[in-house]
């Protein structure tokens, strides 16, 4: 009997320990580089950006979409998201301004801002749930991401 008394004893800090290590979890990802051979050649945890002020957490099912411009690497996550949109560059010459542009469905502009070299927060908690396209563009060359707000 007395193993069950310690042992309910230790289930709340148990269930604070498993709170903080699924808070970690969910605040961060893993983004992959690889060569032009297809050999993965490095692994970084992603921290996402925190949400705003007063925004609930966010638990979904999401993906970090990575793609190329030129000689650049591109990561997109959340994706679908609820509120902060993160869109990573990395790579390449930072001579040409690098474009962000979010547009509605019906092709209205609703963001636009410069990028910077690392982490670029798109906040998307003032828009509806549907989809949006996000162009990164630098010059005549471009990416478009589709981009699921719920």
């Amino acid at each position: 009997m007395k193993t069950n008394h310690v042992t309910i004893k230790r289930l709340p800090a148990l269930f604070i320990f498993l709170a903080a290590v699924i808070f970690q979890c969910n605040s961060q990802t893993i983004s992959y580089d690889y060569d032009y051979a297809g050999n993965r050649i490095s692994r970084k945890v992603v921290l996402l950006p925190p949400p705003p002020q007063g925004a609930k957490k966010q638990v979904t099912d999401s993906v970090v979409v990575e793609d190329m411009l030129e000689d650049r690497n591109i990561l997109v996550y959340p994706n679908p998201t609820k509120g902060i949109l993160g869109v990573e560059i990395t790579g390449g010459d930072w001579d040409e301004d690098i474009l962000l542009i979010l547009y509605n469905g019906q092709g209205v502009m609703l963001y636009h801002a410069n990028a910077q070299q690392g982490i670029n927060p798109v906040d998307m908690t003032a828009y509806p749930k549907g989809w949006y396209i996000l162009r990164v563009q630098e010059g005549e060359k471009r990416k478009e991401f589709k981009v699921i707000k719920e």
